[in-house]
C-alpha cells in the first residue's frame, strides 16, 4: 500500500516540503491541508512584495532559539541558490537575495506550478484541531479526519494575521505534551509612552535600544514616526533584542555624520540669519516642536541623542513573526519529534525567529530540506 504524507500547512516551508518530497517519492501521496484559501498568502507581503529570500550574512547571532547549534547547522546545510532546480533564478543585490523577478508573487506561481506537476494534493479552507497516533497518525479538522504515515507540521505562526490567528497550532503541539514556548511578537513596531507631533515623518539616521540604561543594538536606516509611538526596518530590528522584565529605550541619531559640536555650530550660525533656523536641516515639524520645546543651546544634543521612552512591543496582529513556539529541545537534528516518530516540525512553528533581511524564509527553507531529506532516506 502506498505511504500518505500529510503537511499541515500552505506556506512557504510546507510547499517546499512537498516539492522535495514528490520529486524523489514519486509512489508517495502528499497531501497539504490549508486553514486559508489559498497557499503562500504570507509570501506575498515579504520584502514589500520583493521576496527577500536570504542573506550574504547567515551568521547564528541574527536569530533567537534555544538551541543555536542545531539553527546554525540547519540555515548551513541550504544554500539559496538550490531553488533555480525548481526554476527561481536567485540574485544578489547588496547583502540580500532576491528572485530575479524582484516579485514574490512569480516566487508563488513557480513553487505552485511545480507542486502541481507533481502531483501534490491540496485541501484548502481546512482547520487541523488535533492529532492523534496509534501507530498510525489520524489528522483531524473541522470537516474530515485524515489517516496519514508521516506527518510534517509547517502551520507558521499567528505573526500578522497572515497565517491565520488561531493558536490552535501550540495547542496541538501541548496536547501531545510537548514544551511550547509562549509567543511574543517580534520584528514589530513599538509603542512609547509619548506620541510626538511627527505622525507620518520618516527621519534617516541610527537607532540605538537602551536596556536598562546600556547601549544593547545599533541600527542605521529609517525610522516612521506613529501615532502610537516608532516603526520602520530599522525599529523592527531592534525589536529583535527586546525581552521582558528590562526597561527600554530607544535613542534616535537625526545627524550620524556630525558630531555633536559641528551641528550645533550649524544650528547656531543658522539661528542668527533665518526665523526657522531648523527647516533647512529636519522636518518641519520636527522643526516646530524642537523650536517651541528645545532651548536652542540644547537642540544638538537632543538631534543626536533623542531619546523614545518604549511601553511594549505592537500587537502579534502586526509582527512580521513570532517569538516562540515548539522547543527545539522537542526535537532531533531531522527535525522529528523524539516524542513521535514520522512526526516532523518546521519554519515557524519552531522558537526561532531570525531578523529582518531574508533569514526568516532562509530557515523555512532549510528546515523544508532538513525535514524532506529525513523522510526520503527513511522511505527509500
Amino acid at each position: 500500500m502506498n505511504k500518505r504524507i500529510i503537511i499541515v500547512g500552505a506556506g512557504i516551508s510546507g510547499v517546499y516540503t512537498s516539492i522535495l518530497l514528490k520529486k524523489q517519492l514519486h509512489q508517495v501521496e502528499v497531501l497539504v491541508l490549508e486553514s486559508n484559501a489559498s497557499a503562500l498568502k504570507k509570501l506575498l507581503s515579504t520584502g514589500n512584495g520583493r521576496c527577500n529570500l536570504s542573506n550574504t550574512s547567515l551568521s547564528i547571532e541574527y536569530y533567537n532559539s534555544d538551541n543555536a547549534a542545531l539553527v546554525e547547522d540547519i540555515i548551513h546545510d541550504f544554500d539559496i541558490h538550490e531553488l533555480e532546480d525548481i526554476g527561481i533564478s536567485v540574485t544578489q543585490l547588496g547583502q540580500l537575495y532576491y528572485p530575479k523577478s524582484e516579485q514574490a508573487l512569480s516566487v508563488k506561481k513557480v513553487l505552485m506550478h511545480m507542486a502541481e506537476q507533481l502531483n501534490v494534493q491540496f485541501v484548502y479552507n481546512t482547520h487541523v484541531h488535533t492529532l492523534d497516533y496509534t501507530g498510525e497518525y489520524i489528522v483531524h479538522t473541522d470537516s474530515l479526519d485524515y489517516k496519514a504515515d508521516i506527518v510534517v507540521l509547517a502551520m507558521g505562526s499567528p505573526a500578522s494575521k497572515l497565517s491565520g490567528t488561531d493558536t490552535d497550532r501550540y495547542d496541538l503541539l501541548k496536547n501531545l505534551e510537548c514544551d511550547v514556548v509562549d509567543m511574543t511578537p517580534a520584528l514589530c513596531a513599538l509603542n512609547t509612552s509619548k506620541v510626538y507631533p511627527f505622525k507620518g515623518v520618516r527621519v534617516k539616521g541610527n537607532a540605538t535600544l537602551l536596556e536598562d540604561g546600556k547601549r544593547k543594538h545599533t541600527e542605521k536606516g529609517e525610522v516612521l514616526f506613529t501615532d502610537y509611538g516608532i516603526s520602520g526596518i530599522s525599529v523592527m530590528q531592534l525589536s529583535h533584542f527586546i525581552k521582558d522584565n528590562r526597561h527600554y529605550q530607544v535613542e534616535i541619531d537625526f545627524f550620524p555624520e556630525k558630531d555633536e559640536d559641528t551641528l550645533q555650530q550649524v544650528i547656531e550660525k543658522n539661528s542668527h540669519l533665518l526665523t526657522y533656523y531648523l527647516d533647512g536641516l529636519v522636518h518641519t515639524k520636527i522643526s516646530e516642536y524642537f523650536k517651541n520645546h528645545i532651548p536652542l543651546k540644547h537642540t544638538a544634543h537632543q538631534l543626536k541623542h533623542f531619546l523614545l521612552e518604549v511601553t511594549s512591543l505592537r500587537s502579534m496582529d502586526y509582527a512580521q513573526v513570532a517569538k516562540g513556539g515548539l522547543s527545539l529541545k522537542e526535537v532531533n537534528t531531522s527535525l522529528e519529534l523524539k516524542k513521535y516518530p514520522f512526526l516532523y516540525v518546521t519554519g515557524e512553528q519552531l522558537n526561532v525567529d531570525g531578523m529582518c533581511g531574508g533569514y526568516n524564509i532562509h530557515f523555512a527553507l532549510s528546515c523544508a530540506k532538513r525535514c524532506a531529506n529525513a523522510i526520503i532516506e527513511e522511505l527509500c
